[in-house]
């Protein structure tokens, strides 16, 4: 049988699909960085559990749900610290508002509010000699 003219056979077909393996406890550990205790802690997590498979008692994490996890605690930027500060001392203040059942406890603000305050240190102390 004779091919058209200007038509070449097909030797060989090649089909790519992208994997997505399975890893066990310590090469998911290996691949991103947390320790195996740290995967195995996440796995029963109340509010973020890291997906797995349990085959025959053996933990088995597929590396897109492992790679979309991670992708979960994804952040961008600094938090600025002033901010940071002022979100622990409003939970420090709600947390001793209700242990102390709405009062207004000694050392603070006519409104309950906890103040930052900055050391002083006499001219001559700076360096820590007189």
């Amino acid at each position: 049988m004779e091919r058209p003219i200007g038509h070449r056979a097909i030797d060989r077909l090649e089909v790519t699909i992208p994997l997505d393996p399975f890893f066990s406890l310590r090469a998911a550990s290996s691949y991103c960085g947390l320790s195996g205790r740290s995967l195995r802690w996440w796995l029963s997590h109340p509010e973020r559990p890291l997906p797995c498979y349990r085959v025959n008692g053996k933990i088995l994490l597929r590396r897109s749900e492992l790679d979309r996890w991670l992708s979960a605690f994804r952040r961008v930027g600094t938090e600025d610290v002033n901010t940071m500060v002022d979100g622990l001392l409003r939970e420090i203040q709600a947390e001793s508002n209700q242990q102390l059942g709405g009062q207004t406890p000694q050392g603070r603000g006519a409104k309950g509010q906890l103040r930052r305050t900055t050391k002083r240190v006499a001219p001559g102390l700076q360096n820590g000699t007189a």
